[in-house]
């Protein structure tokens, strides 16, 4: 099964879902402010030997993959949790799961 990995952050989710389906992402798609936790798992890879690309959702200029039969993400959830005291359906910080969501069902096919 063919894979994509949305907002990995360190990268649990995308080496879990690469342990169950038995190979790696087709790419990963992130947004230039989490590169610091993306950088984890992107390392990670290249010290495998992997050359799995890393697109930018911000550039807006990103490929439309095709045949994908899975799309993992950890979009942050600040905007949901109780420690934020301005959590809600509208807080500013909901627009990266929106935005996300949004790519990944106008894009990946």
């Amino acid at each position: 099964m063919k894979h994509l990995a949305f907002v990995p952050l360190i990268g649990g989710m995308a080496i879990g879902a690469e342990q169950a389906l038995g190979r790696p992402p087709e790419a990963v798609f992130s947004y230039l402010d989490f590169w610091a936790n993306d950088s984890y798992l992107m390392n990670w890879y290249e010290s495998r030997g992997l050359n799995i690309p890393y697109h930018l959702i911000d550039d807006n200029d990103v490929p439309t993959y095709s045949d994908i039969d899975l799309v993992t993400s950890l979009c942050p959830c600040s905007g949901l949790t109780q420690a934020n005291p301005h959590a809600g359906p509208g807080c500013q910080q909901n627009t990266w799961m929106l935005k996300s969501t949004q790519y990944a069902l106008s894009r990946v096919r």
